[in-house]
């Protein structure tokens, strides 16, 4: 019980990076309504994925160190408002999810080297 806090913050950006992720990914699935074959269909699906195995690239970096997580999600997030000069709906998540890695890394981390 001690540790619930911990996990519950560790976990939630976990979680919430995987569903982000599953959110863009959706948005890859309208290359199936283009009506292109072949090579064609699998450059178009590898290029609406590239976000995505972005974002699973910088997961598997948070999992390594909280730290470099949080700023390689903070700088995904900078880069997509300022590439889609939208802040909102598409990049607070990830402004979000940057926020708990790098909480996690001050509250446990950081007191654990002192």
């Amino acid at each position: 019980m001690k540790n619930l806090p911990k996990a519950l913050l560790l976990w939630s950006a976990r979680i919430l990076t995987i569903l982000y992720i599953i959110f863009i990914s959706m948005f890859a699935l309208d290359i199936f309504s283009m009506g292109l074959t072949g090579w064609e269909l699998v450059v178009g699906l590898f290029m609406h994925l590239l976000p995505s195995i972005l974002f699973i690239l910088a997961l598997l970096i948070a999992g390594r160190s909280e730290l470099a997580g949080g700023i390689v999600f903070l700088l995904l997030g900078g880069w997509f408002a300022w590439r889609w000069n939208e802040f909102g709906w598409l990049s607070a998540p990830l402004f979000v999810i940057a926020a708990l890695f790098l909480l996690f890394w001050l509250v446990y981390r950081r007191k654990a080297r002192k």
